[in-house]
């Protein structure tokens, strides 16, 4: 339930440029969340999956385009392990793809403890989580103390919600959390990170979205 599912691209008119597809990819990756750390920064650009000057015929595909965080794309750089002329980890024999979070599962790939670090889960495909955690610092303190900081909100929203007659601090609260975790939503479905039937219930009262589609 970790990989993202993004709906369907729209029909632009004139030459497909990928800049085009800039709001379409921002109603997917809700509130300006990156496509790798899975965060909300105040800025996010469109990264192209595989590198322009290494794949043009992909440039403009919007299978191609992911939303990143400056730092994130920053990086990632040009690195594609069939780049040959790569500036990124250009003397490294590479092998591995960066995880893609339209195609890879991040739940099966990737764990996250509550103390917010990340680790990769044992499998045949931990060496490739372990490679992408590392090219893109995804163990970067500010990336930990946000995990950590997320999965706390989680927990105290579930046990706010068990209270009998809340008073009115406790609601308040109630509502702030509420904010908080639906703006952060994608990251607990990518990195299957489960939610109480309570919590989901009052998400889907407060949301004017559809919850976030992970499968």
């Amino acid at each position: 339930m970790g990989r993202l599912v993004l709906s369907d691209p729209p029909q632009l008119k004139g030459a497909v440029r990928y800049k085009k597809y800039r709001n379409w990819l921002l109603a997917n990756f809700h509130y300006r969340i990156c496509g790798y750390c899975f965060c909300v920064h105040e800025y996010v650009v469109i990264d192209h999956i595989s590198p322009q000057d290494a794949f043009a015929s992909l440039t403009h595909r919007h299978d191609n385009l992911i939303m990143a965080c400056q730092t994130c794309n920053r990086q990632k750089g040009d690195y594609h392990p069939g780049h040959h002329k790569r500036k990124r980890m250009g003397k490294v024999t590479a092998k591995h793809l960066v995880l893609n979070c339209k195609n890879d599962d991040f739940a099966t790939l990737l764990n996250v403890n509550a103390d917010g670090e990340m680790t990769s889960r044992v499998g045949p495909d931990s060496d490739k989580a372990d490679w992408t955690i590392a090219l893109l610092a995804l163990d970067r303190d500010f990336l930990v103390k946000y995990r950590a900081k997320a999965i706390r909100n989680l927990n105290n929203l579930d046990a706010a919600l068990k209270v009998a007659n809340p008073p009115e601090p406790l609601k308040q609260a109630i509502a702030d959390l509420i904010d908080s975790i639906s703006k952060t939503q994608l990251f607990y479905r990518v990195m299957g990170i489960q939610m109480s039937t309570l919590v989901e219930i009052e998400l889907s009262k407060a949301l004017d979205r559809p919850l976030a589609k992970a499968v």
